[in-house]
């Protein structure tokens, strides 16, 4: 940048950096708005895990479906993007969620049940006459 020698100029550089400033502004709440609505989907990976692991009395189960989830929120959070607050937000999620599933099975069962009560699937016929 050259040297600024007038209150014009000074003005000028001023408004040229506040320009700057909301432009990298807007670009980072839209970037953690498409990051919150990726993170909105989180019941729907944990029924999926619950699904996937049905041994959910099992420390390695857990532990497994911890990992699996936190894993699947780097993915959605980060995908294949290189901004690195991308990737330090999705590195700081798949820790806290793997933790906090493998820490608390008993979340994926009440997710489970939750969803099984106000999204019922196919009731399956338990009478021996068909």
């Amino acid at each position: 940048m050259q040297n600024i020698t007038n209150s014009a100029q000074l003005k000028n550089a001023i408004a040229l950096l506040e320009n700057e400033q909301e432009k990298s502004k807007q670009k980072l709440i839209e970037d953690l708005n498409i990051t919150y609505q990726k993170i909105s989907d989180i019941s729907t990976l944990a029924s999926a895990a619950k699904s996937f692991f049905s041994l959910s009395g099992n420390n390695a189960a857990n532990s497994t479906t911890g990992i699996a989830a936190g894993y699947l929120i780097k993915k959605i959070v980060v995908g294949n993007s290189e901004n690195k607050y991308r990737e330090i937000i999705g590195t700081v999620l798949q820790l806290a969620t793997t933790r906090f599933f493998s820490e608390n099975p008993k979340i994926i069962s009440t997710a489970e049940l939750f969803i099984m009560q106000y999204f019922p699937g196919k009731k399956q016929n338990t009478s021996s006459d068909h």
